[in-house]
């Protein structure tokens, strides 16, 4: 058992980091408070079990260098990489550990969601210990969601263990990252030194089974009702959705588009009206569905001026639907543009359209059928610009006829139309947005007269 003063002073430790933490990021308050610290000797790390058991080896918070960090008038900040530690484990909390769990290599698993939370810790000035991992460390892009790090990370272990064997099996079952444990697979109750948190060994809260023995225990003993963390879950994203409204969606770093869970909402378009309504306006009646002219639905705008010539009437019409996946865009907002695509899909009755994801870059284009939208994790979360989008839609083949582009507004346009492509913004609103463009359709997703104001709707 360690010793009584030592667990006191790396309790100090840990309230000194917290004080900091909530001061800086006091959207986090509800699950940062939420942790009941738990001092375990011998495990040489932290680490958050699924009911919220901070448990800690008091003799590491106390004698790591990292803790020991001095400022320039050699005062002791240490702290702050603790702050740093604490704020990565509640980003573990409030994201959706389950689907975690249900991966195969729980070790990677657990560092592929280190990677995009440690990134965007760092990137907004946190302080973070020299082991977490970062993407660039396995020369991966930034910006991507668990499940494609998750994917990353076993191409890249089949990939050494190829080169280390000469063979082209699949990577060798039964090392600590390898899968859950099993009869002859205990993982070991001791870390490896390189796996701490941030950095591959983050609890149970992240998916890992390092301590799985340690942490029932503690959770059988001490750990919250899962409705209480639940409460204490939706308390903290409530806070954080407030935090953004105020602060800006750059305001609360891992809190980002990588664990938006898609949930299901009646879309606020009624897409079939408006996309009839805005393609007849532009370009006489296109019905999808068919391929044929016919003299028994001549062009109504023809016969206007008394000239008779055969209407099209079951062009197949090509959709593409581009997200607005810049770091405005919230998850909010990200959650209905993926509904209106849904609902426009259903009331359009597309089977397959082009779908595209772009902050300031367009990422690849996919053919996507209403089955795939939910399960297909949005790319970006950068800055904000819609001219890429319409680049690489005049490359494509089918090439579109529409392009309905949902975003909250807020970005450069180019400044004219493109030739022979419908461009419908679909407005998610947010209570800062503008129109995107001074050409184009505009539909705004909302009914609240105050959000569809600055959209000039």
């Amino acid at each position: 058992m360690s010793d009584p003063k030592v667990i006191e002073q790396a309790l100090g430790i840990l309230a000194r980091a917290r004080g900091y933490l909530k001061k800086k990021a006091p959207y986090i308050y509800p699950t940062l408070y939420g942790l009941i610290p738990q001092p375990v000797e011998g495990i040489g790390t932290m680490g958050v079990t699924p009911k919220m058991i901070l448990y800690f080896d008091p003799a590491w918070i106390i004698t790591e260098p990292a803790f020991k960090v001095l400022d320039d008038r050699n005062h002791d900040i240490g702290y702050q990489v603790v702050a740093g530690c604490l704020y990565h484990e509640c980003c573990h909390v409030l994201r959706d550990f389950k689907r975690l769990t249900k991966l195969d290599n729980w070790g990677d698993a657990n560092i592929a969601g280190d990677l995009p939370i440690n990134d965007d810790l760092r990137e907004a000035g946190w302080a973070l210990p020299p082991w977490v991992e970062y993407p660039e460390k396995h020369n991966f892009p930034k910006g991507l969601t668990l499940e494609v790090y998750y994917r990353l990370l076993l191409k890249e272990k089949q990939e050494q263990e190829q080169k280390q064997s000469g063979s082209s099996g699949p990577p060798t079952k039964g090392s600590p990252t390898s899968g859950p444990p099993t009869a002859g697979n205990k993982p070991p109750e001791k870390p490896q030194k390189e796996h701490r948190v941030g950095g591959g060994c983050c609890g149970g809260i992240a998916g890992n089974k390092q301590h799985h023995t340690l942490e029932e225990k503690l959770d059988q003993d001490l750990g919250r009702d899962p409705i209480e963390v639940e409460s204490i879950k939706r308390e903290t994203l409530e806070r954080i959705k407030e935090h953004q409204q105020r602060e800006g969606c750059g305001s609360t770093p891992g809190f980002r588009e990588q664990d938006l869970v898609f949930e299901k909402k009646q879309p606020k378009i009624n897409w079939r009206r408006e996309v009839q309504r805005i393609i007849t306006m532009s370009s006489g009646d296109i019905i999808p569905g068919g391929d044929d002219y016919s003299m028994a639905h001549p062009s109504r705008q023809l016969l206007l001026f008394g000239i008779v010539l055969p209407g099209l009437i079951e062009e197949e019409v090509e959709f593409i639907f581009v997200r607005d996946t810049s770091a405005s865009m919230g998850d909010e907002q990200v959650n209905d543009a993926n509904n209106e695509i849904v609902g426009a899909f259903r009331k359009l009755g597309v089977e397959e359209a082009w779908l595209l994801d772009v902050d300031t870059h367009a990422y690849k284009p996919r053919r996507v059928r209403l089955r795939d939208i939910p399960k297909i994790p949005i790319q970006g979360r950068g800055g904000t610009n819609f001219c890429p989008a319409f680049e690489v839609a005049a490359k494509l083949r089918p090439k579109p006829d529409v392009l309905i582009y949902l975003t909250d507004g807020d970005g450069q346009a180019p400044a004219t139309a493109p030739k022979g492509m419908t461009t419908i913004w679909c407005i998610v609103p947010t209570s800062h947005g503008r129109r995107p463009a001074a050409w184009g359709h505009l539909v705004v997703c909302s009914n609240d007269q105050k959000l569809r104001a600055p959209y000039g709707a």
